[in-house]
């Protein structure tokens, strides 16, 4: 299973060959809590998939090398819409102030943050799959939803 040397999910040298920058050990501290709100992983946890670690890996490195170009990034307030003489800014995203473009494609692409649709169970349905009706749904069997699946009789 990946896991992860040290306190950070990657080290400057693999920083500054993924970016193609000059990464350093402190900016890697600096990006790595950040990663870690947005992530919601620390470096604690063993990974099951070398796929998301290398995602971390991309994710951590584009903070670093994306953090020092920001004015102000760890103190600066969070606006949506500017108007100052005659000039209008408008964010495109939610975390456009905090989060690097490519760390956070990066980010989506964790197999833990895509999107899984739960789309619930019928009644009908789950007796299907489970043979049982479970306590709790109020079906008795009787309904008339149910008569779908019954032969059908002259009355």
């Amino acid at each position: 299973m990946p896991s992860v040397s040290g306190n950070a999910w990657v080290t400057a040298e693999e920083a500054s060959d993924i970016c193609g920058r000059e990464v350093t050990a402190d900016q890697i501290a600096l990006a790595m809590p950040v990663i870690e709100i947005f992530t919601g992983v620390t470096t604690d946890v063993v990974l099951r998939r070398p796929r998301d670690l290398r995602m971390l890996r991309y994710a951590t490195a584009y903070q670093a090398v994306w953090m020092p170009a920001q004015v102000d990034v760890l103190t600066r307030m969070d606006v949506d819409d500017v108007d100052q003489d005659g000039v209008e800014f408008s964010k495109g995203d939610v975390d456009a102030h905090t989060l690097a473009p490519l760390a956070k494609l990066s980010i989506k692409r964790l197999t833990w943050m895509k999107s899984r649709a739960l789309i619930p169970l019928t009644p009908e349905q789950a007796a299907h799959l489970r043979g049982v009706y479970l306590p709790g749904t109020g079906v008795t069997g009787t309904e008339e939803w149910l008569d779908d699946h019954q032969s059908w009789e002259p009355l």
